[in-house]
């Protein structure tokens, strides 16, 4: 939930394309935050949409992207688990996040919490209830609460000096990552965010329910305050 990258963009504009390095489509129900390594992008979602005629129908889908395009580099389709929708609910990809060690990938079937963002004796966390809130780790005291536009699924991230955070409205929130409170900007993504933003090489990856953005300074340009 804290990153130690630099430069990356305050926000961006998806519909003109302004900071976005690509787009990749997933499916229609997106709850699985990505993981990069090894240059690859690995994301849970559903099979909304089809990538190949033998496996139609509701399944988990594991797609594995080129960190440098966005492009399918493979996918794995995991079939439901029949007969019981409160352990595999129809409809829902793999919900929780990816981990990546050696080489291999390892998946979850559960669903994800927030999870705080601890850095310089500040606590960051984002709630259902249309919350962010930054508490002093060494008194428990609430420095600050920000009210969002919508219920929060995933959890903050905190890098670059920023805490970036999404809603079920599908707006990325921009904020400073201290004690005083001050929104950097909002970015109407176009879909429910359910995911938590997530920072590599200088990329801010950020999973709507159907796509997943790289959003990226162009090179050449000056750092976006």
């Amino acid at each position: 939930m804290v990153s130690e990258e630099r430069g990356l963009p305050a926000d961006c504009d998806p519909k003109s394309g302004r900071n976005v390095r690509w787009v990749a489509d997933l499916g229609t129900s997106t709850y699985s935050t990505p993981v990069v390594a090894r240059g690859r992008v690995f994301i849970g979602t559903n099979n909304g949409q089809p990538r190949d005629p033998r496996h139609p129908g509701d399944r988990g889908v594991l797609l594995c992207l080129d960190e440098r395009t966005g492009r399918m580099v493979w996918q794995l389709v995991v079939p439901k688990l029949p007969h019981d929708p409160y352990l595999d609910c129809p409809g829902v990809g793999l919900t929780s996040s990816p981990a990546v060690e050696d080489d291999l990938v390892y998946r979850l079937s559960r669903h994800c919490i927030s999870t705080p963002s601890v850095v310089d004796g500040l606590v960051f966390i984002a709630d259902m209830g249309r919350g962010v809130h930054c508490v002093d780790t060494r008194t428990g005291q609430a420095c600050w609460t920000r009210e969002l536009d919508g219920e929060v699924w995933g959890s903050t991230l905190v890098a670059d000096g920023r805490l970036y955070v999404g809603t079920g409205r599908g707006t990325l929130w921009v904020l400073t990552a201290g004690r005083d409170k001050q929104v950097l900007g909002s970015v109407d993504m176009g879909d429910p965010i359910h995911t938590t933003p997530v920072a590599a090489n200088g990329v801010l990856y950020v999973a709507t329910m159907t796509r997943l953005y790289a959003l990226a300074i162009p090179p050449g340009n000056p750092k976006d305050e």
